[in-house]
């Protein structure tokens, strides 16, 4: 017990993979971070937020003692540390008015210490924020002044971006609100289709499927149109079979998972998929009912492929 509370205590949250501990084990852990609360400094108050949102515990109190904080001495909240704070509160689903007070406090103090970050901290600083949907929430119920200075920037530097950045930046769109200017999407959207067309080898195969996996989420009137989106699957076509990444059964029934979201028939994709599966030594692994389906939609035999697949 004690070695697991030590754990808890010297490492990142995000290193402690033991979310299946028993109930008596957590209570004990939630009544030792607790008990940490009333004689921490600032930054140990964010890293206790860390791991209370780990945990899945409610830190409305740690929330109060930061803001408590900031009241007395803004400058005793860093910008790493409200950073931090914003990533946390990010990845929670529900927020109390104080945690979006807490934001509000901190978007204003560190609105210009924001906007000396890197640019790969930028782009999950922007995705963070989009996904707190503060034009949702009080107290300002709108998307903070520095959501467009970040826009504004990233979009600058588009080419600049990784691919974990970009994929970072069409998170952002899946929350932001219908009038949050388009034209980054935009330009993001159409600068993956032309190096897809022109320069492939340029962009992985994770970052083709994490692309249209994120897309799919996006809105209707926000995702590629038809002939953009059989730019892409001709290109998936091409690697399939001859990259590692879509190689594996997982990777490969994603992709086809992903693709089938979208509402289109494309028969050089949906003959490579068909092909692929003929081919394979195990077949049966490759072989799945939103995959059967698709190829079936654009007309070709599947007959092969069932026979094949009752063989195993």
């Amino acid at each position: 017990m004690m070695h697991f509370l030590q754990i808890c205590d010297e490492f990142p949250a995000t290193e402690i993979k033991t979310r299946d501990i028993s109930a008596k084990i957590r209570d004990q852990v939630t009544e030792r971070l607790k008990s940490q609360i009333s004689t921490s400094n600032v930054a140990d108050l964010v890293t206790l937020l860390e791991k209370f949102a780990y945990f899945n515990l409610p830190f409305s109190d740690i929330t109060l003692l930061i803001s408590k904080s900031i009241k007395t001495d803004p400058a005793l909240v860093t910008p790493s540390l409200a950073y931090k704070i914003i990533e946390v509160f990010a990845s929670r689903q529900a927020l109390d008015i104080f945690a979006f007070t807490l934001i509000q406090k901190l978007t204003t103090f560190h609105r210009e210490a924001f906007m000396e970050l890197s640019l790969e901290e930028k782009a999950p600083l922007f995705r963070n924020f989009a996904w707190l949907e503060l034009q949702t929430q009080p107290p300002e119920y709108e998307v903070p002044f520095v959501m467009y200075a970040l826009k504004k920037e990233l979009q600058k530097m588009l080419d600049q971006l990784s691919e974990k950045a970009v994929i970072q930046v069409l998170e952002a769109y899946q929350r932001l609100p219908r009038d949050f200017p388009a034209d980054f999407l935009d330009d993001v959207r159409e600068s993956i289709i032309v190096t897809i067309q022109s320069a492939p080898s340029k962009l992985s195969t994770e970052f083709i499927l994490g692309f249209l996996s994120v897309i799919s989420e996006l809105p209707t009137n926000k995702q590629p149109n038809l002939p953009k989106l059989k730019v892409v699957l001709n290109e998936l076509s091409q690697r399939l079979g001859k990259e590692k990444p879509l190689q594996s059964a997982e990777n490969f029934n994603k992709m086809i998972q992903i693709v089938s979201r979208f509402d289109v028939k494309d028969q050089t994709f949906s003959k490579a998929v068909s092909e692929y599966i003929l081919n394979h030594s195990n077949t049966g692994v490759f072989f799945n009912g939103h995959a059967l389906f698709m190829i079936k939609a654009t007309g070709i035999n599947v007959v092969p492929i069932i026979q094949k697949v009752m063989q195993f």
